[in-house]
């Protein structure tokens, strides 16, 4: 009995649109973070308004303690918003009192390792050999089934009977 068409077709319409509106809510989630400069953010800090941060490497991500207003240019028009979230990239030189305003504030901190988990690695490694080991373990069963038509799934395969030496002696 074939399978439908319509049923395979229907899991995979439900699976896209499942990881669009996860996509989506993780998007919306995303789009009231103010994007501030680093001297707007120590000045935030200098005025008592960071709650909390978490830095990632040179990514600094945080929440104000009051709703603060940010100008934000969209579309050639200049708009201003209110933001409870803010995120912010340190510059490439350090800041040798940042801790300590930080601690002085009472900014609740978090850091978070920027490098990847050894199970990442270990598939960063090992994915595109086994992808490579299973093209090559499918072209030796392709061509362990040589003759006309092994490689191509009978593509060039004849249509003609090959005649053999039982069918001479009838």
């Amino acid at each position: 009995m074939a399978q439908s068409f319509w049923r395979p077709l229907l899991i995979i319409m439900l699976f896209v649109l499942f990881f669009d509106a996860v996509y989506a809510f993780l998007v919306q989630r995303s789009v009231n973070v103010a994007e501030i400069s680093y001297s707007r953010f120590r000045s935030e800090l200098t005025a008592d308004n960071v709650k909390k941060i978490r830095i990632k490497g040179t990514a600094v991500t945080g929440v104000f303690r009051a709703k603060t207003k940010v100008s934000q240019t969209i579309e050639g028009k200049e708009l201003v918003r209110e933001f409870e979230n803010f995120k912010t990239i340190m510059p490439p030189l350090a800041d040798q009192t940042l801790m300590a305003d930080l601690t002085a504030h009472g900014v609740d901190l978090t850091a978070v390792s920027t490098e990847a988990s050894p199970f990442i690695n270990a598939m960063i490694f090992l994915v595109p050999w086994l992808l490579l080991l299973g093209l090559w373990w499918i072209g030796m069963r392709a061509v362990r089934s040589q003759g006309p038509g092994g490689m191509l799934g009978g593509f060039a395969r004849s249509g003609a009977r090959t005649y053999g030496q039982e069918r001479r002696s009838r």
